[in-house]
């Protein structure tokens, strides 16, 4: 690694391209009109910000090696790179969009179309990449038992967790936006390999 902040904000940018936005303390809800199958659900537009999370990256990233990056996607002569987070909620939408239709198939009782090489890749990579997400989080919260049943179990909800500021992750992102695309992309994404 080149030249990283004296400083370095838990979950934060290694190279300080992204201002720090300090943490709340949070209790985790469980919202029953927030249903994770239906993909238009206004929980779920209401955490990606238009343009999807990606933004431009610094200008000088092609000349200057002062920055610990992973190499740019290049859309329409600029780097690009896409904030962890909203990929993040970009791969757990894909998956509720693939559970959803596996659960559709099932219910209607007909035989699936089966599935796609390329939509079990990009399982496969979401599965994947969110267990690094989460390793990398560890959140430490204590947990305790659920409100839905006796049995020894807990639902996470009640608890409280030290969170990063979404909303300001949320706005300087919006701010700093390439495009003004709306919703998750999913349609012909792929991730490559």
């Amino acid at each position: 690694m080149a030249n990283g902040p004296k400083h370095l904000e838990a979950l934060g940018e290694l190279n300080g391209l992204f201002p720090s936005v300090g943490t709340k303390i949070v209790q985790f809800q469980d919202k029953k009109d927030f249903n994770a199958l239906n993909l238009t659900d206004k929980e779920w537009e209401s955490v990606m910000p238009r343009g999807g999370g990606f933004v431009f990256g610094p200008d000088d990233t092609n000349s200057d090696s002062s920055y610990d990056l992973p190499r740019p996607i290049r859309s329409k002569g600029k780097d690009v790179y896409n904030i962890a987070i909203f990929h993040q909620l970009h791969c757990l939408h894909a998956l509720a969009e693939e559970f959803k239709g596996l659960i559709t198939t099932i219910e209607a009782g007909r035989p699936g179309d089966g599935v796609g090489s390329d939509r079990i890749e990009h399982i496969q990579h979401c599965l994947a990449y969110l267990k690094e997400s989460l390793v990398c989080c560890g959140d430490t919260a204590y947990e305790g038992q659920s409100s839905i049943t006796d049995l020894p179990s807990t639902s996470g909800f009640g608890s409280y967790h030290v969170c990063r500021n979404f909303q300001q992750i949320f706005t300087l992102s919006e701010d700093r936006r390439v495009t003004n695309m709306a919703g998750y992309g999913q349609g012909g994404h792929s991730h490559g390999s």
